[in-house]
């Protein structure tokens, strides 16, 4: 009898940390959810576009491991590091699916009402 329930509360946590680990797979709108409320876009750009002092960060983020690694470890004066206390590494995953879903700028080469323009001379 013991054995049965052993083996039934050994799957039902199995099953629990199955639907946990689902729960917390990284999400493009948490990640930007919590850039916005941390604060990340008040240097990096609502975009991580750059400018305002902080680094671009999108398109192309640094891989996930080294973002995190930065954000945890840095000793830059422009930016402070942020404990697991303030960004968990869960926060950090979905951040970094936020900034890896920024798509590339398009070429001006490709916007078709910029292929049309010509250039003017400046007046006096």
């Amino acid at each position: 009898m013991y054995r049965i329930a052993y083996i039934v509360a050994a799957a039902a946590l199995v099953v629990t940390t199955a639907a946990s680990a689902a729960d917390r797979a990284p999400s493009v709108a948490r990640g930007k959810a919590t850039y916005l409320r941390v604060g990340c876009f008040e240097c990096h750009g609502t975009q991580g576009q750059g400018g305002g002092g902080g680094a671009t960060l999108a398109p192309n983020p640094l891989p996930e491991e080294a973002l995190s690694n930065f954000v945890r470890n840095t000793t830059s004066f422009r930016m402070p590091a942020y404990s697991p206390a303030v960004l968990t590494d869960g926060d950090l995953a979905d951040i970094h699916a936020y900034l890896s879903s920024i798509p590339k700028a398009p070429s001006p080469d490709s916007i078709a009402i910029l292929k049309n323009l010509t250039p003017t001379k400046p007046t006096k």
